[in-house]
């Protein structure tokens, strides 16, 4: 796929999976739209029922914009799924929650994310983790610290670094079950834009394909239709005047 265009690309996943396969796909499109209009109403509606619940500070552990795996999809509209894992603790219990958004373009969501603040560096904390460790044979051990700067890379943790804490709402009935601040993920303009413009661009596309079709149809009932049948028209017409 390097280095060949949208339309190479296009090209082959026509000849590859054929007409219905196109509109399947583009199909596809306007349902992944309507998954993540779905995952934006079900916030809101989470963010409603909760609004009266008490609410505690939490620890955010984890932000990340997770890949979404869309085979052929994928290869034109790069899809992310928001992810955050945090602790609260409630009557001396810690319990630790999740929070996973709906699909969302990568640009829009690149547009409308603002990674949440980090607290002030503790400079004493953050040089401890670069103390050398040796191991039992005297080596110098740095595997801890390489699994955290890759946990860091990876997965969307904070390496050496500690977010602001944050707002949790919990259940008092049942404490173990939870509703994140809305302004950690900001999961709503996400969803309702990506919902919006690919329910208007596959609505789009596949109107395209049938119209395609449709005239492709017409043409072959009447070739007078087509380009060479109205040029052939035309110069018998001009035969015809100077006759």
């Amino acid at each position: 796929m390097y280095g060949r265009s949208h339309a190479q690309v296009a090209q082959d996943v026509h000849y590859s999976i054929g007409d219905s396969g196109v509109k399947i796909m583009f199909g596809g499109i306007i349902l992944i739209g309507i998954v993540a209009f779905i995952s934006y109403i079900l916030d809101n509606q989470d963010i409603s029922n909760s609004a009266a619940w008490p609410t505690t500070q939490g620890k955010l552990e984890q932000i990340a914009d997770q890949g979404a795996s869309m085979p052929i999809i994928g290869r034109f509209i790069p899809l992310v799924t928001p992810y955050a894992k945090y602790t609260y603790t409630v009557n001396g219990r810690e319990y630790t929650g999740e929070k996973h958004g709906g699909p969302c373009l990568s640009y829009i969501r690149a547009l409308t994310f603002r990674r949440p603040e980090l607290e002030k560096l503790d400079d004493s904390e953050l040089m401890k983790k670069f103390e050398i460790k040796r191991n039992a044979s005297g080596a110098i051990d740095s595997s801890a610290l390489d699994k955290e700067l890759v946990e860091s890379i990876t997965s969307g943790t904070s390496f050496g670094m500690k977010y602001k804490p944050i707002r949790v709402r919990f259940d008092k009935d049942h404490e173990d079950k939870s509703v994140l601040d809305p302004d950690v993920l900001q999961t709503d303009k996400s969803q309702l834009y990506t919902s919006l413009a690919l329910i208007l661009l596959g609505a789009v596309l596949l109107g395209g394909t049938y119209l395609n079709g449709y005239m492709a149809k017409a043409t072959n009932e009447d070739p007078s239709l087509t380009l060479e049948g109205a040029l052939a028209a035309q110069k018998n017409s001009r035969y015809g005047s100077r006759r």
